[in-house]
């Protein structure tokens, strides 16, 4: 009996480290993660965003998209939430023009809705 109550004890010890971790880095700026935070709630399906990081003349950028048919829209923001660009042009925002034309470098995927 008492082994059972060990293992029952473990298990739910186990469950609830596992339920706390985090699945995206945590050197990321608040902005970031809040926007993680809130797609990965059941209720806000964000339609399987992705975010990646990279680098440009010695800043980091995030690329925020979702993996759909082409024209796929890719939102680009700097390390302070600022919309850089969209490519493609969608209205209301800004073209990147050259920006991303092999300009920037792939540092790491952020994170994926599941």
């Amino acid at each position: 009996m008492k082994k059972i109550k060990l293992i029952l004890l473990t298990l739910i010890v186990a469950m609830s480290v596992n339920s706390c971790k985090k699945d995206y880095p945590k050197d990321i700026p608040n902005w970031l993660e809040d926007k993680i935070k809130y797609c990965d709630k059941n209720k806000n399906d964000c339609h399987g965003l992705i975010i990646d990081e990279y680098s440009y003349q010695s800043n980091i950028y995030y690329e925020l998209y979702v993996p759909i048919a082409a024209p796929r829209p890719n939102d680009y923001y700097d390390y302070n939430g600022n919309l850089i660009c969209s490519d493609p042009y969608m209205t209301g925002n800004v073209s990147c023009g050259s920006f991303t034309s092999g300009n920037l470098t792939f540092k790491r995927r952020i994170w994926q809705e599941n």
